[in-house]
């Protein structure tokens, strides 16, 4: 009884897939990640697909070309959710771009005002109902994804509070917040998307988040300037043994520009932003084992 015992629990152990802090962490089935390149130079706002399983980076359409008046660098932009098109702002000439996921097509819809007035945005992003909102250093704006036009101003602290600028601006689907990351002390906050207010949830000074990304899981996805694509679950931002570098994607094309495109409907799972999910295998092998010995248990009396 004890040897099919033990072969039971071997059984199980083996359907559960192992997730460690070395597992390398892949996109949900169904997302995809993009960028929009910062290099003005050559290719400005050249969209690139990105692979982090296979660690390639792919090249869709052929940007708009190099500007001699200065650099036109993508901004933090966001996916609108149901559609291939990928929104952002220009950091050179304030204006409001979208990008096709598919053929890589550049449309600009128009200079970024407020009654009448031209701002300039440092990060944009997109919720799951399609609603956009942009900052500045200090300034929260509700933004028209057709007309560029800004609404609903209001004080979102990031400069004056920690000196730092809010590169970093993205929707989780899981949790149904906002979060910024700030560019000096580093600092994980959650911004709530009706009053302005910040949250500080951690901090880690070791990863530069130059943008970022939720994925379908609610794992978070950054890039910075002195390292390629890295990975972590919301809950582990402020701890930096818990991060995956994916080591093969190099910043050999420079972007605060991240985007991932997700379905238009995600599984809700909640434990992926605690941290927790990484020990759930464990829990569904102890209750499984628990019930597999009772049930033998049983049999056998």
């Amino acid at each position: 009884m004890k040897r099919i015992l033990t072969v039971g629990a071997s059984l199980m152990l083996l359907l559960v897939p192992a997730h460690t802090a070395a597992a390398s962490p892949t996109l949900p089935a169904g997302d995809a990640m993009f960028e929009v390149s910062c290099y003005y130079l050559a290719n400005d706002h050249q969209l690139h697909s990105l692979n982090v399983r296979a660690g390639t980076r792919t090249p869709i359409g052929d940007g708009v070309g190099s500007d001699d008046t200065g650099s036109p660098c993508a901004t933090q932009g966001a996916v609108k959710p149901g559609t291939d098109w990928l929104y952002y702002t220009d950091g050179h000439s304030h204006g409001l771009f979208r990008v096709n996921l598919v053929s890589g097509e550049v449309e600009s819809i128009g200079e970024v005002l407020l009654d009448g007035s031209r701002v300039s945005l440092i990060s944009l992003a997109i919720d799951d109902s399609g609603n956009a909102y942009g900052l500045t250093e200090n300034l929260l704006y509700s933004v028209n994804l057709s007309t560029a036009t800004l609404s609903d101003e209001k004080q979102a602290d990031v400069f004056a509070s920690t000196g730092g600028y809010p590169f970093g601006f993205a929707f989780d689907p899981i949790t149904d917040e906002f979060y910024v990351v700030e560019s000096v002390n580093r600092g994980l906050y959650r911004l709530g998307i009706d009053t302005g207010d910040l949250t500080l949830l951690a901090t880690n000074t070791d990863v530069v988040v130059g943008s970022m990304a939720f994925d379908s899981s609610g794992r978070l996805w950054v890039n910075g300037d002195d390292f390629g694509v890295a990975s972590v679950t919301l809950g582990n931002f402020g701890n930096p043994g818990r991060w995956y570098d994916t080591g093969n994607l190099s910043p050999s094309v420079y972007s605060n520009s991240i985007a991932i495109r997700r379905p238009q409907t995600s599984v809700n799972e909640n434990l992926a932003n605690t941290g927790a999910v990484e020990i759930a295998p464990l829990v569904i092998v102890g209750l499984g084992a628990a019930v597999l010995a009772f049930t033998l248990r049983r049999r056998s009396s």
